[in-house]
C-alpha cells in the first residue's frame, strides 16, 4: 500500500492493488487505491511485486503487459522460487530488483509529511517492547498490516 501511494504521488496515472486478503483490499480502497480486477492481464505497464511468494510472482508475470516491467520490492524468504523464465524472455519483460536504501528515506519521509502518502492507517496494532512476542504473533492475525513495537 505504501508503494501504491508513492506511485500515485509520483504521477502514475492509474494504480491498483492485488491481494488475497479482503481486509487489506478494504484498507487500500479507503486510501483511494482500488483492487485489481481479474481480466486485466497483459494491461499493466509496471507491476511492483511487494511479496515474494511463488503465487505472487506467477501473478505478477501474468498481469504485466508484454514489454512491461516487474519490479521486485519484497523479499521471498526462500532460497529458490520457480517462475516462467521463458515467458519473461518471449514477452520481453524487464525484471528489476529494488532495495530501498541510502537516498530513499528523505523523499519518502517528505511524501508522508506532506500527506501524499498515509502511513498511519497501515499501523493496525501497537505493542510495548515487553510484548514483542505478542506483536510478532499479531502480524499473522486477520486484519493486521503493520505492527509497531514501541520502547
Amino acid at each position: 500500500m505504501l508503494v501504491a501511494q508513492c506511485a500515485l504521488a509520483e504521477g502514475a496515472s492509474s494504480v491498483v492493488i492485488a491481494d488475497t486478503r479482503a481486509d487489506r483490499l478494504d484498507i487500500a480502497a479507503a486510501l483511494g487505491v482500488p483492487g485489481y480486477v481479474a481480466g486485466n492481464e497483459d494491461a499493466i505497464d509496471v507491476v511492483a511485486l511487494c511479496a515474494g511468494g511463488a503465487d505472487a510472482i506467477r501473478f505478477a508475470f501474468k498481469a504485466v503487459r508484454p514489454g512491461g516491467a516487474v519490479v521486485a520490492v519484497g523479499l521471498s524468504g526462500a532460497e529458490w522460487i520457480p517462475f516462467d523464465f521463458d515467458g519473461l524472455v518471449v514477452r520481453d519483460i524487464d525484471l528489476i530488483g529494488v532495495l530501498g536504501s541510502v537516498g530513499y528515506w528523505e523523499p519518502a519521509i517528505a511524501l508522508i509529511a506532506s500527506g501524499q502518502v498515509k502511513a498511519e492507517p497501515l499501523v493496525t496494532r501497537r505493542f510495548p517492547l515487553e510484548q514483542t512476542r505478542d506483536a510478532l504473533e499479531a502480524l499473522i492475525a486477520p486484519g493486521s498490516l503493520k505492527v509497531l513495537i514501541e520502547p
